[in-house]
Formats: structure tokens, C-alpha cells, sequence
């Protein structure tokens, strides 16, 4: 499904030692400034997350992370987490798909652009959430 993924990390990490190293990659939510130290903004609870990553500027594309963390039946620490488009980012791509749409039904060339437009946002929302989970699967020391 489009803007949405699903992912299962399994770690040899205890629950606690999981919290702590996505924890010291994430900075608290409404920081004064970004931090180019963490990788992600948001919150670490005792079984579960909720993340954005960290950048420079407001990224409405960018996935939000929610997860929970618990132990198997064999003894390993399985995560589990959503990726999934925030809000303003589907207003954004709902907008972009009706503009298109829009051009396109009156045959104009401007629907050709928006098309493009549309797909490049899908694209970087593909490349960011593939970044996204590939650096949560370095921090959790991933099997």
C-alpha cells in the first residue's frame, strides 16, 4: 500500500538495551534545534516509539515510525513498527493526485507535469522511509 510499510526487526538486545539505542538516536519532539547528532525526533517509552526523522526543515513527506518492542517466545527482541505518511503529507499527495487528475481529464500538459511531480513525492517518501528503517536496523544490531 502506498506510504505504508510494516516492519519486523528481530534483536539479540534486551527490551530495555532496544529502548536505549533508539533512544540515544532520537531527540525529543519540539527541541529548539535539530540536532545532526540524532537520526530521529520523537519519543522512546518503555515498549514502544513513536519517530520522525530529524532534518533541517519540516519534511511532510517523511514517514512517521510507531512501534512496539517486546520479547519472544525465544528469548529475542522483536520490533515492531509502521511506517506510514503523516497527515500533511497525504493532504500533500491527495492534492498533487487531483491537480494531476485535474490536467489530465481537460487535456492539458500541465497534467503530465503534476504526474511527475506526484511521483517524484512518492519516490522520496520511498527513499526516505527505506533510510529510515535501514538506520533502525543498524541501531538495533538487526539478525
Amino acid at each position: 500500500m502506498l506510504g505504508f510499510r510494516r516492519i519486523v526487526i528481530t534483536t539479540p538486545l534486551q527490551v530495555s538495551d532496544a529502548c536505549a539505542a533508539i533512544e540515544t538516536e532520537t531527540q525529543r519532539a519540539r527541541a529548539p534545534l535539530p540536532s545532526a547528532k540524532r537520526f530521529f525526533t520523537g519519543s522512546v517509552s518503555g515498549d514502544g516509539f513513536e519517530l520522525h526523522r530529524t532534518g533541517p526543515f519540516k519534511n511532510g513527506i517523511g514517514p512517521v515510525i510507531k512501534g512496539r518492542i517486546a520479547t519472544g517466545d525465544d528469548g529475542t527482541t522483536t520490533v515492531t513498527a509502521t511506517l506510514r505518511v503523516s497527515l500533511y503529507g497525504l493532504v500533500l499527495l491527495a492534492s498533487l493526485g487531483t491537480i494531476a487528475t485535474a490536467y489530465l481529464i481537460a487535456r492539458d500538459a500541465g497534467g503530465f507535469v503534476a504526474v511527475v511531480v506526484l511521483l517524484v513525492a512518492i519516490g522520496a517518501y520511498e527513499v526516505d522511509a527505506g533510510r529510515c528503517e535501514s538506520r533502525l536496523r543498524r541501531t538495533l544490531g538487526a539478525v
